[in-house]
């Protein structure tokens, strides 16, 4: 079983040279290293992940999803995908969304974006493993 799992992953660049690091799925110790923890929600890392997962859902439901109505299909541009970065606008009627987000592990530059800053994830925008979240009224 060890040696079939390291043969499905091997088709996988990130995984050339790293074969060894795949954790053996026979291995008992494999298998509590991937148990759940079931004191871990209530601690102080739990309660703060519960507390951003409300709020991001609080925004979605409050800014985004009366929108949606409107947005119809294929409302989303692309407009850069390449090398870890990601900007995409969509239009939710009279609503406009973007998205800049850079999934690389140096900063970047990104398309500007219009709108209000709803949600920032990493240290600024464009920053290296970021996600930047715009929201503004379309014209």
């Amino acid at each position: 079983m060890t040696a079939g799992r390291r043969r499905e992953f091997a088709d996988f660049p990130a995984f050339a040279g790293h074969l060894g690091d795949i954790p053996d799925p026979i291995d008992p110790d494999t298998f509590h290293r991937s148990k759940l923890d079931w004191a871990r929600p209530d601690g102080g890392e739990g309660k703060e992940a519960r507390a951003k997962v409300r709020r991001l859902l609080g925004l979605r439901r409050e800014r985004i999803v009366p929108h949606l109505a409107d947005a119809g299909g294929h409302t989303g541009k692309v407009l850069a995908a390449r090398d870890g970065r990601i900007a995409v606008d969509w239009r939710l009627g009279r609503l406009k969304l973007a998205l800049r987000a850079n999934l690389g592990d140096e900063a970047a530059e990104l398309p500007d974006a219009e709108g209000d800053l709803l949600h920032l994830a990493g240290e600024r925008p464009g920053a290296a493993r970021s996600a930047a979240h715009y929201i503004a009224e379309a014209g």
